[in-house]
């Protein structure tokens, strides 16, 4: 993987952001320029994480995408079997602007505050809570740059997926903390269902969602 490094000086960056490298940092882009640049449909294709006037491009690839579903299907799973309440937002631009800070996670979901923003059409994480839980699938990038974004944005929880493992983190005093287990959703089998989604990465989604069933069956 390469990273270029491009300087945004007196001329705004371009609109597109669409790059052939995995990782990209603008620097110097404005609050302004970041959200014009994330609401330009050209640029629907490209993850952006902006903070202290740096911007990180992403792109991600299949393998990328397909983990960051299955452990949605297995989070699914996981709470039709245990009677959880969790409440999926996938790909969801979180931002503040008061604290300038903005990043699309892979996954983000409701657990504790699902009654807070259940009924609302659009939420606003100035006055909303934000998502209990994040995730990322860290294949090309290291999440730990992110943690600063998640932390200003106040999410309690964030899993990273990282050589066929998921690693929990939970905010303590504005830092995240390793942990061994979730907070936000107590009980869910971190290291069995890492070990599930690498053996069934290749099944379709129905056959994920039944064998998945029957895992946590016989656990029980």
């Amino acid at each position: 993987m390469s990273t270029a490094v491009l300087q945004s000086a007196d001329a705004p960056a371009p609109a597109t952001l669409r790059r052939q490298n995995d990782v990209n940092v603008l620097h110097g882009v404005t609050w302004e320029q970041y959200r014009d640049f994330r609401e330009d449909p050209r640029n629907n294709g490209v993850r952006m994480h902006y903070a202290h006037g740096d911007l990180l491009l992403t792109t991600t690839g299949h393998l990328h995408e397909r983990i960051s579903h299955i452990l949605s299907l297995i989070l699914l799973a996981w709470a039709q079997h245990s009677g959880a309440c969790i409440m999926g937002f996938g790909r969801w631009t979180l931002q503040q602007e008061l604290k300038e800070k903005g990043l699309e996670a892979d996954n983000c979901d409701y657990s504790r505050h699902i009654p807070q923003v259940q009924q609302k059409e659009t939420l606003d994480l100035k006055v909303d809570p934000p998502p209990d839980l994040a995730i990322e699938i860290d294949l090309t990038t290291h999440s730990e740059l992110k943690f600063d974004i998640y932390a200003s944005l106040g999410v309690p929880e964030v899993w990273v997926w990282e050589e066929n493992r998921i690693a929990v983190h939970h905010l303590s005093e504005g830092e995240y903390e390793p942990a061994a287990e979730s907070a936000e959703l107590p009980g869910f089998p971190l290291e069995a269902a890492a070990q599930f989604a690498v053996d069934h990465i290749r099944d379709d989604d129905v056959a994920v969602m039944e064998a998945f069933h029957e895992c946590l069956s016989q656990q029980t």
